[in-house]
Formats: C-alpha cells, sequence, structure tokens
C-alpha cells in the first residue's frame, strides 16, 4: 500500500508537469484520496487512473488518504526534476563549476537570467479564463 504523508516536493521543476498514476484494489469511495493541504481539498483518485499535474506549482503540501485495510493501493509518480534542467542549461555541470569557469559578465548575464527564470516558467503555463 501506497501512503504518502503531507509533503513538499520542493525539488521539482515548478513549472514542469507530473504524472501520476494509481493501480491497485481499493473502493475509492474509502480511501486512496489525494488531499491538497493548501488548498483544503480531498479528491477520490480512482484505481487505475492517471493524471498530469503541474505538482510543484500547485501542490504546495500534499498527501494521501490510506486504503481499508484488506485493500491494496499503488501509486507512481513521474516528476521532471529541476537539477536535471539546470544541469543542461550549464553545459552538462554542477552550477558551482560552470560558475566558476565563465567571466564575471556572463556570471551576471546567468544570475540575471536566474531571476527570470520564474518568468519564463509562468509563461508556459495555461492559462484558464472564464
Amino acid at each position: 500500500m501506497t501512503v504518502c504523508f503531507k509533503h513538499t516536493d520542493f525539488a521539482n521543476l515548478p513549472f514542469g508537469l507530473c504524472a501520476v498514476t494509481s493501480l491497485g484494489s481499493y473502493d475509492a469511495t474509502k480511501g486512496g484520496h489525494l488531499v491538497l493541504w493548501e488548498y483544503r481539498l480531498v479528491i477520490e483518485f480512482h484505481r487505475v487512473s492517471a493524471g498530469l499535474h503541474h505538482l510543484a506549482c500547485i501542490w504546495s503540501d500534499c498527501s494521501n488518504v490510506p486504503v481499508q485495510l484488506d485493500e491494496s493501493q499503488y501509486s507512481v509518480v513521474q516528476y521532471s526534476a529541476g537539477a536535471l534542467f539546470r544541469w543542461v542549461e550549464n553545459g552538462f555541470q554542477r552550477s558551482h563549476d560552470y560558475l566558476q569557469s565563465l567571466s564575471e559578465a556572463k556570471v551576471s548575464e546567468v544570475r540575471k537570467n536566474d531571476t527570470n527564470r520564474w518568468a519564463l516558467g509562468r509563461s508556459l503555463l495555461p492559462v484558464v479564463r472564464g
């Protein structure tokens, strides 16, 4: 049985997609719910269901509800680690090593790009108007 205690996925790429798949044999009305603490939401997550979500961006604190003792529930979560994107952006090296190899002007430019990354990520997210 998969039980996920309240936690924050701080290493995810904030604007990246995460796939969540629920497997097993359980009654989704009695357990296996997804809990989004910040939004005060409890969502039935039915077995053999999947969804794509912007987890790190909207689910700052999440957990799930255990299923009944005679049931089974498993989750597969696939996410985008922010460090992998930094690794590629830094020419396949650690940030420390990358920054040491640059001139002061280039380091300043990289730092400016770092501060603008959140705006870039936000621009990639869908906008719901209604």
